[in-house]
């Protein structure tokens, strides 16, 4: 029975036009939204202090953006 839903859909387009046309919206989407490489992303961090980011912190965001380190929030806001 499912084999032969299977043989109609394509015989009347259907089961074609519910793979084809998916793939083809995703296709689209892809070339229109950026991926996250190739945004411009930079990250404010802090490094000293009591609100300073820890270095480990600092080196997985690195693989994500790129980072600008800071000594105080002071000089960051300037």
């Amino acid at each position: 029975m499912f084999l032969f839903d299977v043989r109609m859909s394509f015989k009347n387009f259907m089961g074609a036009y519910m793979i084809i046309v998916p793939l083809a919206i995703l296709l689209i989407l892809r070339i229109f939204i950026p991926s996250l490489e190739s945004s411009a992303v930079t990250i404010a961090v802090v490094t000293e202090g009591p609100n300073a980011v820890d270095r480990k912190t600092v080196d997985m965001l690195d693989s994500f953006a790129d980072i600008a380190a800071y000594p105080t929030i002071e000089a960051m806001e300037q």
